[in-house]
């Protein structure tokens, strides 16, 4: 199975970057994952006086990038804090429903500070949340790479 990470933003801190490269490490040697990759996208700043009109601009162009980037084979899995509840076999489950659709890839879209565009979500096989609290975008990164390589 190949897994690819679409992110919008970039690690900065070094000690993110570490945590990144040792997770990528364990999840790829001991699981069934056959290429593991994330790209990420440059992220589009937010004026400070941007409005609403600017700040869906801004997800679209966002959203646009990592569309662009799908295959019609991928199994895409948005995280959206909208979306359903992560939980013990979410991971697992979505192995099996990607394998069972004959998925080239699954791919884990992280958006943007302001989210993903509703367009993104509709074409999306699964939506899921791991909580109704706000994360920073580096920081969930690391979390949902952490989730991967426990039930994986």
């Amino acid at each position: 199975m190949k897994i690819h990470l679409l992110v919008t933003g970039s690690l900065k801190e070094k000690y993110l970057k570490t945590a990144q490269d040792e997770l990528l490490g364990s999840i790829v040697s001991k699981s069934h994952i056959s290429e593991f990759i994330i790209r990420e996208f440059k992220d589009v700043p937010l004026p400070e006086k941007g409005g609403e009109k600017i700040r869906k601009k801004i997800i679209e162009e966002e959203s646009r990038r990592l569309k662009e980037y799908l295959r019609p084979r991928d199994y895409l899995v948005t995280m959206d804090i909208e979306g359903k509840k992560a939980g013990r076999n979410t991971f697992r489950e979505i192995t099996a429903s990607a394998e069972e659709k004959g998925a080239g890839r699954i791919i884990f879209a992280i958006g943007g500070s302001l989210g993903i565009s509703d367009e993104v979500k509709k074409i999306s096989d699964r939506r899921i949340s791991f909580s109704g609290l706000t994360y920073p975008h580096q920081l969930f990164r690391i979390a949902l790479l952490e989730e991967l390589n426990l039930y994986l």
